[in-house]
């Protein structure tokens, strides 16, 4: 078998992991042969954080959208109100949380590395950690939004946040129109890791997509012969060093009306819609 690697792609050069492996290796396996910690108690660390993901934070922002003293208290001491939901924050982190309005929009980011509200949200997506997100959604904002679907119109305050290592954010997305019979886990449902990072607007509920396709419109499929996008969510790539932000799963784009309606999915075999 010839294990030659030769392919005409580049690879990644600014992937902030890529680096530090061996680093951790060896201070992990220093610990643990210093009797610091057990291979076991780190292995119950990975698990217990890849057991987060971003529904926890979809249910904080729904109960927030129902509960006007829930969402004061989120508001005003987020860090307090996570640790009494019972959330371990890393290292003890300020947690803040931004709010969407008609006139500003927020949007995350942490331009040194990854720095991500984990204990509640769980890991941060690839795109978060490169480099192309990480310094172009700071010099121009809604050039990235837009390609993430996102499209502001021009009198909406784009605001963008640099989270630290003391310092996290995470974004309360607005509700939207017509959800005002939804129940808490129908409006979760709503909430996309996306959404709470500020690169997307919540999903619309699925009576209005319906209706969308009622109207008479068609997603268009993600094509590999489309010049310059990607040929399965169709979006363009990020930044000069070509990277696109891939979406799981099959994606079908709305052209022209991503901002009202979002990215919708199809199942295998199913015209079902979430």
């Amino acid at each position: 078998m010839n294990d030659t690697h030769v392919h005409a792609h580049p690879h990644a050069a600014d992937d902030p992991s890529s680096g530090y492996e061996p680093l951790e290796r060896a201070i992990r396996e220093l610990l643990v042969e210093k009797g610091v910690f057990t291979a076991e108690a780190i292995q119950r660390r990975i698990e217990a954080m890849d057991s987060l993901t971003p529904a926890n934070g979809s249910r904080l922002v729904a109960r927030a959208w129902t509960d006007p003293d829930f969402k004061a208290r989120l508001m005003e001491d987020a860090a307090g109100l996570l640790a009494e939901e019972g959330y371990e924050l890393e290292h003890s982190p300020t947690v803040r949380v931004v709010e969407n309005t008609e006139s500003v929009h927020n949007v995350v980011v942490c331009t040194l590395c990854s720095c991500y509200p984990r204990m509640v949200l769980g890991l941060p997506p690839a795109w978060y950690k490169k480099k192309a997100y990480r310094s172009r959604v700071v010099r121009e904002p809604r050039a990235v939004l837009a390609e993430f679907g996102t499209e502001l119109p021009d009198d909406v305050e784009v605001r963008v946040h640099d989270s630290t290592a003391d310092l996290r954010y995470i974004v309360l997305p607005r509700r939207p129109e017509g959800t005002e019979d939804m129940d808490e886990e129908a409006l979760a449902a709503l909430v996309t890791r996306d959404a709470l990072i500020g690169t997307a607007p919540a999903r619309a509920p699925p009576d209005r997509r319906a209706n969308f396709f009622a109207a008479g419109f068609r997603p268009a499929q993600g094509r590999s012969d489309s010049p310059g996008r990607c040929s399965r969510c169709w979006s363009r790539p990020m930044g000069r060093s070509g990277e696109f932000r891939h979406c799981p799963g099959d994606i079908f784009v709305l052209p022209g009306a991503l901002r009202a309606y979002g990215p919708l999915r199809r199942s295998a075999g199913s015209a079902s819609l979430w």
